[in-house]
């Protein structure tokens, strides 16, 4: 069974949200996203890209421009895990309401 990939929000200094995408926790564990989008853009960091779900950059376009309209806006929609405490590599998975 293929691991199910990590999506993360994390507010910054100079971009504010960033939402990151990444293929696996070890990925995250190694600091490897594969799609970002911010409100100045979005990014493919993957040497892989050929190989992205596409549904990853349409989602992270869709974020960049939600956050570009309102850097306050709401990406929950597509984060799949969250920071256990602030600025900590922890991260517990985010319970789909039923």
């Amino acid at each position: 069974m293929a691991e199910q990939p990590v999506v993360v929000a994390t507010p910054t200094v100079l971009d504010g949200t960033v939402v990151r995408w990444y293929r696996s926790m070890a990925a995250y564990a190694h600091h490897q996203p594969s799609v970002s989008a911010s409100r100045a853009r979005v990014s493919v960091h993957d040497d892989e890209y050929q190989t992205l779900p596409p549904e990853w950059v349409a989602l992270a376009t869709d974020v960049h421009r939600r956050l570009a309209r309102d850097p306050r806006a709401g990406v929950s929609h597509v984060v799949t895990h969250q920071h256990r405490r602030a600025l900590g590599d922890q991260l517990t998975p985010i319970q789909a309401e039923v």
